[in-house]
């Protein structure tokens, strides 16, 4: 049990500094880029829901509601 929490909480680290990463390098574009990657088909299921965690994190961060 305490792996899934380890997982799950360096994952969480890791949205987070992906988010950070791209809103200071993109700014409000960083949201439409991150969107064109949860809905890219081509990438496997584990990435498209890595990157949903950091549009959830950036919609946060930019004030949006939640899509």
């Amino acid at each position: 049990m305490f792996g899934f929490l380890k997982r799950r909480a360096e994952l969480k680290r890791r949205a987070h500094i992906r988010a950070e990463a791209l809103l200071a390098r993109r700014g409000e574009e960083a949201w439409q880029i991150v969107y064109g990657i949860c809905r890219d088909q081509d990438r496997d299921l584990e990435d498209r829901l890595f990157y949903y965690r950091v549009r959830d994190i950036i919609e946060q961060r930019l004030g949006m509601s939640p899509g």
